[in-house]
């Protein structure tokens, strides 16, 4: 063994001077030290410091320390790390912490102390042969005296450095606890996963991309404990839940902790006695209980001893509540539990605490239901409709279905539970059970509604036929019938009831917004969204979500910076108000949308940051569409690298979900990200996946979906492409929705003509913002072959960092430089082109006579390219990717006029 005080202290090359290895992240202890890169680069430089003795690491258990150490020490060969791990049953045995070690002294010497240090001294140096030596210690808490002692010397000897691993400080023998007081033993806290260190964990154990979503629902289901994630990941994909689709992982279903999870536990169960095990029953099956009931149950001193044990945690402030300290035990005792004892302990509990739930917590009432129906007791209507309407605010229809299953057919709240399993339905992407559901109400049943009840029926009615054949139409009929019952309820209704008629009328009116927005009718409504907006109704509900849809009809129709302005002005009123989940997520939706067609992509992708928190089940049946709305912000940029991940994950989600809007256009927006990077073969299976899409589908996903599929054909040379653009942009004209209309316009620009510079020009001068203002220089410049125009719009696109766009500009300038003689501008325009073509392998060709200059790139692979060289020749003589060879040719193809590479041996 090496002294320390011989190390050099060069802590960039390493603990003692040594270089790095590099880390295998296919491997699961690699994958999580990869994730712990920050800390372990900590702990390295203190065991590089020759001042510090070594590190202290807590942590709760199952956070991963065992595996972090293990990363710690992975950094060189000339490193022998040697692990200690202490049990309760060695902590009264002579030397028992050492264990393995002891069995090397030679039996004559286990009678002296000195003999014993100087033996196990000498087996460690032996098996380090010369090496650095680090003593791992885990479970110190079960160290015995005489082994502290051994540690003890082996430290003064200069021989080792240490790593303690310990869930707290209090468990540290008093003798090494010293040297964290001297500062010779660094602590370094450790945390559990964050979100991010999760995917990074996933993807090093799994191999391939994991959606977004599954990442943020593995996460929260193991609170970003290392061990949990692990065991729960292994469980998934054993089981086909976790699975993959086009190279991208997914969850089929919400996970449960399964048998992998389960052996965590075993071990925990098998040493409780009967007391014990009573407590984790009963709390696993209640999920938690107030301190004084349990107290009263089980006395204080079980629950303070569980409590020391780690088993169970005490939680509150004005009431103290107690339950299992680790969530996932709770899942599995519970399915630990026979159906008869769970029966027997819920009678138990009910008499005790006799649950209503017009007092109790969201968490109470979701937790009572669960516990009835799964031990068969009976669930009483109003608490089973209680817990379902609960369950579809927190996203889990599943739940729901069963909770409002509960609800007998004779039962007066038969129609209110018919309408939450719509709801829940709804939620799962299928209005056609939803509306099978409410189809089940007979029409007696109907009339015996009271107008709250009735509106109630009447709304969720109308969500689920409006997606469906027809629906629009439908919908509208469903609300005339329901509007002239109103009135004639107005018209015998007492003073006191006139109110609560009034909103159910405005509830009705919101649905008819809704079909207009449906079918792309922004315009007619606008006027009348924003009166009721500015009126001074006491309906705040009615005045704030006519507010929404106002900021949304705005950014379709010209007033972009009108609809950003009033979504900051009404969004900390719709915070503070207490609003139903659907509400907020809907006006996030048209929050996206203001800034969208604004070109604002940036502030897009830093709404979306929250996407990935909320309750778990919210994860897994929202994910995809979140990563859709990332996906297409990135790819409505040019950044189809960045968005292909977010959009191949959101596509795998929603294939599994059947979400016909939101399906169909997460193909043809990846389709667009394909084409951006030059991939003809994507482009092609997704338009063919999109083409498998049956409607109805809204407006705005028809409007956004046919504009990334135009553009995806666009990109790839298809003649007809930009037609169909105009075409597209002419109708949305016609009916004033001259954003969209705008942004097409720009895209079939490639085709050059009068036309659509009139066209152009048109929109723009209804149009707010940058994205205006562009389309103005870009008439310009065609106008007057101004190429100071062109350069002017390409840097408006850069204030956006929209890449496309200043790639499309700085070609135009280009192009109308070079034809004038302007050496200054196409000096600067070239350097802008070159700069975008480096991070952007392929983009739009403009309408040319085919002088158009190629960039530096180009001219590097066309010179190749003609002298015979293959794709893949070139792709490795310039470092680069056969797919970004592949997109330049196509530019340099077109831009040169030439068809073959032969061709280009004349030009260039």
């Amino acid at each position: 063994m090496k002294l320390w005080r011989e190390v050099s202290a060069s802590v960039d090359a390493g603990i003692g001077g040594l270089r790095l290895k590099g880390h295998d992240v296919l491997e699961r202890g690699r994958a999580l030290g990869t994730a712990r890169e920050a800390e372990i680069s900590v702990v390295r430089r203190t065991l590089a410091n020759l001042d510090k003795l070594g590190v202290l690491v807590t942590g709760d258990a199952g956070v991963g320390k065992s595996a972090f150490a293990r990363a710690c020490l992975g950094f060189s060969d000339d490193v022998h790390p040697v692990y200690f791990r202490g049990e309760r049953a060695g902590k009264d045995l002579p030397y028992g912490y050492l264990g393995f070690m002891l069995a090397r002294v030679p039996r004559q010497a286990l009678d002296n102390p000195r003999s014993v240090i100087a033996g196990i001294t000498a087996a460690i140096a032996e098996d380090a042969q010369g090496k650095r030596v680090f003593l791992v210690l885990d479970n110190v808490q079960f160290m015995d005296e005489l082994s502290i002692a051994v540690i003890l010397h082996l430290l003064a000897s200069g021989t080792v450095r240490l790593i303690v691993l310990t869930r707290d400080t209090g468990l540290v023998p008093p003798d090494l606890l010293y040297f964290l007081d001297t500062g010779e033993l660094v602590q370094l806290d450790l945390d559990p996963f964050t979100l991010a260190q999760t995917k990074t964990i996933l993807h090093g154990i799994l191999g391939h991309y994991v959606s977004s979503g599954t990442v943020a629902v593995l996460h929260s289901l193991s609170r970003g404990n290392a061990r949990i994630l692990h065991a729960l990941t292994s469980e998934q994909e054993r089981t086909g839940n976790l699975v993959l689709r086009d190279e991208t992982w997914v969850l089929k279903e919400l996970p449960t902790f399964g048998g992998n999870v389960e052996d965590l536990f075993k071990a925990t169960w098998a040493r409780a006695d009967e007391a014990t095990r009573e407590v984790l029953e009963v709390l696993a099956l209640a999920r938690r209980l107030p301190l004084s009931v349990a107290v009263d149950m089980f006395g204080a001193a079980e629950l303070s001893s569980m409590e020391d044990d780690g088993l169970i945690s005490v939680e509150g402030a004005a009431q103290q509540w107690v339950a299992l300290r680790d969530h996932y035990a709770a899942d599995i005792v519970r399915r630990w539990v026979p159906a008869g004892r769970s029966r027997e302990l819920h009678a138990r509990i009910v008499r005790v605490l006799k649950p209503d739930t017009s007092v109790m917590s969201v968490d109470d009432i979701l937790a009572h239901a669960a516990w009835t129906q799964d031990c068969g007791a009976s669930l009483e209507p109003a608490a089973a409709l209680t817990s379902a309407r609960i369950a579809v605010q927190l996203y889990n229809p599943h739940f729901a279905l069963r909770a409002a299953a509960n609800i007998p057919r004779q039962d007066r709240l038969w129609a209110a539970g018919q309408e939450v399993k719509a709801a829940a339905h709804l939620l799962l992407a299928d209005p056609g059970s939803a509306l099978q559901e409410l189809r089940n109400v007979s029409p007696s049943q109907v009339e015996l509604l009271g107008p709250i009840e009735y509106i109630d029926h009447i709304v969720i009615l109308c969500q689920a036929m409006l997606p469906m054949s027809n629906g629009p139409a439908d919908v509208l009929a469903v609300l005339e019938t329901a509007t002239a019952r109103i009135s004639a309820m107005r018209a015998t209704a007492e003073t006191g009831a006139l109110a609560a008629l009034d909103r159910g009328a405005h509830r009705l009116e919101l649905v008819k917004f809704e079909v207009a927005v449906f079918r792309g009718e922004y315009a007619a409504i606008a006027p009348r969204l924003e009166e009721i907006y500015r009126s001074e109704t006491v309906d705040t509900k009615f005045r704030l979500a006519a507010g929404s849809l106002l900021a949304e009809s705005w950014a379709l129709t010209g007033r972009e910076l009108d609809a950003a302005a009033l979504i900051v002005e009404i969004s900390p009123e719709i915070a503070g108000f207490d609003s139903a989940e659907g509400f907020r997520t809907q006006h996030g939706r048209r929050e996206f949308l203001s800034l969208f067609y604004l070109g604002r992509w940036e502030e897009c992708v830093g709404l979306l940051a929250n996407s990935t928190s909320g309750p778990t089940a919210k994860l897994q049946y929202r994910g995809g569409q979140a990563e859709l709305a990332l996906g297409l912000a990135l790819a409505y940029a040019g950044r189809a690298n960045e968005a292909l991940a977010p959009l191949l994950g959101a596509v795998a989600q929603l294939e599994l979900r059947s979400a016909n809007d939101h399906l169909y256009l997460a193909y043809s927006v990846t389709a667009y990200a394909y084409a951006q990077l030059g991939d003809r073969e994507g482009v092609l299976k997704y338009l063919t996946r999109m083409g498998t899409c049956t409607g109805p589908f809204s407006w705005l996903a028809h409007s956004l979906a046919g504009y990334c599929a135009l553009m995806a054909r666009l990109w790839t040379g298809d003649p007809t492409a930009a037609v169909a653009l105009i075409d597209i942009a002419v109708a949305d004209i016609e009916r004033g929705l001259v954003v969209p209309a705008g942004i097409a316009l720009m895209g079939a620009s490639v085709a050059g003509g009068d036309r659509v510079e009139a066209l152009i020009e048109k929109t723009a001068k209804r149009r707010q913002g940058t994205l205006a203002e562009i389309g103005v220089l870009f008439v310009l410049g065609n106008r007057m072959q101004d190429p100071l125009a062109f350069l002017q719009a390409a840097d408006l696109a850069q204030s956006l960092r929209l890449d496309s766009a200043v790639a499309k500009f700085a070609a135009h300038a280009v192009e109308v430089a070079r034809q004038r003689g302007n050496r200054n501008v196409l000096r600067a325009a070239q350097n802008r082109l070159d700069a975008i073509n480096a991070i952007m392998p392929m983009h739009p060709v403009v309408h040319t006579d085919g002088t158009l200059s190629l960039t530096a790139r180009e001219r590097e692979i066309a010179l190749l390219a003609s002298g015979g060289a293959s794709n893949r020749d070139i792709a490795m003589a310039l470092e680069v990717s056969i797919r970004t060879v592949e997109g330049h040719l196509y530019q340099i193809f077109s831009k040169l006029n030439v068809t073959t590479r032969g061709d280009l041996i004349g030009r260039l």
